[in-house]
């Protein structure tokens, strides 16, 4: 399987363990290292982001559009545009940005960020 099939397919896991509460894939994929930029601005490291996530999200869905990565010398950046509901039925417009490295032979997610937009698509490059 290319790196770059694993790559897609770990950022649709990592989207599910978000909706499912799946705080035990998130520890077995995310390096110690791990922080995550959320929308409102709050930085969380591995800890406190499976915590969080043990909580349960704050959206009813959350649905991947396009993906586009780029993978760099055992490091690989992947952007992903999607659209979400909230649990109120208000929609929007989402980006992330995953990084990922790889260590013995796996890819693991060193660092997340997402912005939220609510309303109308805007035009982007991904």
């Amino acid at each position: 399987m290319s790196d770059e099939t694993i790559l897609t397919e770990l950022l649709a896991q990592y989207v599910q363990s978000f909706l499912h509460s799946d705080v035990e894939w998130y520890r077995e994929r995310l390096a110690d290292d791990f922080l995550c930029i959320e929308s409102n601005g709050s930085v969380l490291d591995k800890a406190h982001f499976i915590q969080k996530a043990g909580e349960g999200p704050d959206l009813a869905d959350y649905r991947l559009e396009q993906v586009r990565i780029r993978i760099y010398d055992g490091f690989a950046l992947v952007h992903g545009k999607a659209s979400f509901r909230r649990h109120d039925a208000t929609t929007g417009r989402s980006h992330l940005t995953g990084v990922y490295r790889k260590e013995d032979g796996a890819w693991r997610a060193i660092s997340a960020q997402t912005t939220r937009t609510l309303g109308p698509r805007k035009e982007s490059l991904l």
